[in-house]
């Protein structure tokens, strides 16, 4: 779910010139806490988020391509989505929209993920019972900080059902 009031903003700098080649290893040195991430077709991408990001939702992004000496390009980007309190809001919200979309799940057939009509009647079930996310937006505190969740491997979800059921024992579980 989306709130109607998620704004993102972004500053796109590139190609940059191979006359000022940043390396990888001057990007490393420069931003200690760097992660890459995984990409495909040759591409090499490196995310950054300061402390700063905590309070305003900014991260760095940085591109590159296997066998590059220099980053290809940089992307400074805001959402409003990536703010604590965004995210606490959310997860509120998930709490509790499960317990409705389980009982849909109990009060209907069966249906597996090809059935996006039904997957759409059981949100909106529950996004009745609990109220939309700009709801839990305004009603969080700007303090508010989400908990920190262990990242289920979702092997073997075979339904939407399942996974709702495998999201509950994870909170159930304090996971």
């Amino acid at each position: 779910m989306q709130s109607r009031n998620d704004v993102e903003a972004s500053l796109q700098i590139g190609p940059l010139s191979s006359y000022d080649c940043i390396t990888d290893a001057e990007l490393k040195n420069w931003f200690p806490s760097v992660r890459q991430l995984d990409a495909t077709d040759g591409a090499l991408f490196y995310q950054y988020e300061s402390k700063q990001a905590d309070r305003n939702g900014t991260a760095l992004s940085f591109t590159s391509s296997w066998g590059s000496p220099c980053i290809l390009g940089v992307t400074l980007t805001q959402r409003s989505s990536d703010l604590p309190k965004y995210k606490a809001a959310m997860q509120r919200q998930e709490a509790c929209m499960l317990p409705h979309m389980d009982a849909f799940c109990r009060s209907h057939p069966p249906f597996d993920w090809g059935a996006g009509d039904v997957q759409d009647q059981m949100a909106n079930y529950a996004v009745r019972q609990c109220g939309v996310l700009d709801k839990f937006i305004a009603e969080t505190p700007k303090s508010a900080r989400p908990r920190e969740r262990a990242i289920a491997l979702e092997r073997g979800i075979s339904t939407p059902c399942s996974r709702v059921r495998a999201k509950l024992e994870t909170i159930a579980t304090g996971g």
